[in-house]
Parts: structure tokens; C-alpha cells; sequence
């Protein structure tokens, strides 16, 4: 495989102020000297229009020691690379969205966000699905927004990931007890979960939800306990690991019960597990109360479910930037480490890296025109943190 080289560029100033904060006895920012750069440029490498990293980086090392990875579209062209280091996007469509005009057979535009895989070969995925309704004529409004449907739901892959396979009808690992005709005007559902991370003998997930009746929206916390199980996640409830996704269209709507979503996090990228702390990293867009333009963010948990309050990690216009002044807006964050001793990137030393998606701003929308970039990063005891300064 022939690797192109990178472009690269200096992180403005303006960023590395904002970016080193304390958080418990650890402290995150953006490296010394670290550059931004480019691991997918759309302008030049684009395989068709909307050939565009549209979540966040997941990656798994396969059988071979290669580095597989998706920052998905809806068509999900795979990156490879001897390492994390060098992954470049080769085109390969792994699971094509087929638009299903049926809403029951979650078959719309399917997005894979999450990757889990113990030997290399069998890979289990967390499919993001969307059902836009207003394309079949099946919504009363004209807005994409206000007809969007969308539910979790569960793919393998026995080939290294080079092509999933969904069960027909899909095994739903997080579902509303509702079909897509109710409540048109919102967005509704389960949609976009972070990345797997496994902790003891668990497997777990945040996804978001943007409530219902009983259910509250919000980011909810799942677990299994199999993760060759699709159907034994379960949600947090506030005391347990009790709430259940269901299939609207298959199972009785008593038959869900509501989680209770964890406090201060929203709009996940990504959960790490940072070994030298034991503690767990989230990276996160989201509104900046200062800034008004969004910001990128991180915060930290010792257990999944008490999560503190984000704090910025680069004041940069992230996706829900309404400036028109905008030139460039970012989203999707995601921390890997290319030195990870877990096959899934799910465990990060102190030297991680930021992935991001670029999004070129053209009349105050964002464009198809959409990059990958990475950027390194520094977690640092506190005390080291403030030792380096005086030097």
C-alpha cells in the first residue's frame, strides 16, 4: 500500500493558552510544538461527493497487526495503515447504506460508530441508523431535522472489518418504544454512541438520546456483559443496569424502560481509559458560554456514571457555531493513541492523539468539503504540569 505524505500546520497560540487545564491531579493539553495534520484531505482524496468523515475516529488493530479504522460516512470506506500513524482511507465500502423506504427494517443511513474486536478477525459494531422519513414522503414536515428517526442497532464482521453484516431484522441495542411517525417535528431516538471501552468484566457505551415521555434526553451509560450479544446491553437507571432498548415495530413499548442520563457531558466524541490515572477521559463538543462559537472539551470519571464538569480543551468554532464569519468549523473529537496496548485504542498513555473533523464553511454552512486531522496531546500530573513551567 502506497502512504501519501502530509501537509501539516502550527496550532495558532490562541489555542495552546486555552488548551493545558487542571483537572483532579492530572492535567490535558495540546503537546508542546504539536502541529495539526492532515490524515484525510476530501479536496484531493475524496472517492465521491459525500466521501467525508462524518463521525468519530474508531480503530482497531486486525489479525495482521495492520490498523483498521472508520471515521464513517454513510457508505463507511475503511482506512488502513501499518499504525495508527499512517492510516490512510482506501475507498473500501464496508457496510453501503441501502435506504430502505421501510422504517421498520432500520435500513436507512447506516453509520458504523463503534468497533470492538478481540482476536482481529470477528469485529462487532454499534450502527448508528438514520431514518429520514421526509425522503419517502412519509413526514407531514419539509426539514430533514424534524423527520430524523434514529435507532442503535448491531453489526459483525468476520473479515477484519472489510464487510459487515446485519441481521434481517436488525438486533437493536438501543431503541425508542415508539415508531418513526410519532412525534415528527424533533429529532427522535438513539444516536450517536461513542466508542466501546471495556472495564472489568463489562463492555461500555454512551450514547445520546433526545427523550421521549418517561425517557429524559441526554447522554445514557450502557453495559454487556457479552459483547457477541447485542441484545444484553443494558442502560444505566440511576441505580442499576436495568433500561433496555426495544424494537418498536417487534416488542411491546411497556416492555422499555428509561435510563437516567449522566450529568454534564454532551455531544460525546469519545471514553478512554487513561492508565497512568486509572481515571476515564471523555472528549466532547459543545457550547463555550464564553465564546458562543462552541468549543472542544474533556472531562474526567472514576466510574463511567459521576462525570465533571468539561473544561475547554480548544476554543475552536465547533459544529454548533451559528457565526457566519466562520471559515473552518470542527467536530467529532475523538483521543487514540497510536502506542495503546489494547487492540481496540480503548486504553491511553499520557502522549494520546486529538482526531477531529475540518469542516470547510461556505455561506454560513458547512460544506461536503470535510478533512481528518490529528493533533498530539499531553496529560501530565499536575505537579509535573507545574514544575516544567518554572524551568
Amino acid at each position: 500500500m502506497k502512504f501519501l505524505r502530509r501537509n501539516s500546520f502550527l496550532i495558532p497560540t490562541a489555542l495552546i493558552c486555552h488548551a493545558t487545564v487542571q483537572a483532579a491531579d492530572f492535567s490535558i493539553g495540546v503537546a508542546p510544538g504539536a502541529r495539526f495534520r492532515v490524515v484525510y484531505d476530501w479536496s484531493k482524496e475524496h472517492c465521491r461527493e459525500w466521501d467525508v468523515p462524518d463521525a468519530p475516529l474508531r480503530a482497531f488493530r486486525s489479525a495482521t497487526g495492520d490498523v483498521v479504522a472508520f471515521a464513517s460516512s454513510d457508505e463507511n470506506e475503511m482506512y488502513e495503515g501499518h499504525s495508527l500513524n499512517d492510516i490512510r482511507q482506501t475507498c473500501h465500502s464496508s457496510l453501503p447504506s441501502q435506504e430502505n423506504a421501510d422504517p421498520s427494517q432500520y435500513s436507512g443511513s447506516r453509520f458504523i460508530t463503534a468497533t470492538w474486536t478481540d482476536d482481529g478477525r470477528r469485529v462487532f459494531a454499534l450502527i448508528h441508523n438514520e431514518y429520514h422519513a421526509d425522503r419517502f414522503h412519509r413526514c407531514a414536515f419539509s426539514s430533514s431535522m424534524a423527520c430524523w428517526y434514529t435507532t442503535i442497532i448491531a453489526a459483525s464482521s468476520k473479515d477484519s472489518g472489510k464487510s459487515f453484516s446485519v441481521s434481517t431484522p436488525p438486533e437493536i441495542v438501543a431503541g425508542v418504544p415508539y415508531r418513526q411517525e410519532v412525534e415528527q417535528g424533533r429529532h427522535r431516538g438513539f444516536f450517536n454512541p461513542s466508542n466501546i471501552v471495556r472495564a472489568g468484566q463489562y463492555w461500555y457505551m454512551l450514547t445520546d438520546t433526545t427523550g421521549l415521555g418517561s425517557q429524559k434526553p441526554g447522554l445514557c451509560l450502557f453495559r454487556t456483559a457479552d459483547i457477541q450479544d447485542p441484545t444484553s446491553w443494558r442502560g444505566y437507571d440511576g441505580a442499576g443496569f436495568t433500561a433496555r432498548g426495544i424494537d418498536a415495530y417487534r416488542q411491546d413499548p411497556a416492555q422499555y424502560t428509561p435510563c437516567k442520563p449522566v450529568d454534564n457531558l454532551s455531544t460525546i466524541g469519545s471514553i478512554s481509559l487513561h492508565r497512568p490515572s486509572g481515571r476515564f477521559l471523555a472528549v466532547l463538543q459543545g457550547p463555550d458560554t464564553d465564546r458562543k462559537d462552541g468549543q472542544i472539551a474533556f472531562s474526567w470519571s472514576d466510574d463511567l456514571i459521576h462525570w465533571e464538569k468539561p473544561r475547554n480543551l480548544l476554543a475552536i468554532s465547533d459544529m454548533s457555531s451559528k457565526n457566519c464569519s466562520d471559515d473552518l468549523r470542527y467536530g467529532y473529537p475523538s483521543v487514540l493513541d497510536p502506542d495503546s496496548p489494547a487492540r481496540n485504542f480503548d486504553v491511553i498513555g499520557d502522549t494520546p492523539m486529538l482526531f477531529l473533523t475540518r469542516f470547510h464553511v461556505s455561506d454560513c454552512a458547512m460544506t461536503s468539503n470535510r478533512d481528518l486531522l490529528k493533533i498530539g496531546l499531553e496529560i501530565l500530573p499536575h505537579v509535573d504540569q507545574s514544575a516544567r513551567a518554572k524551568q
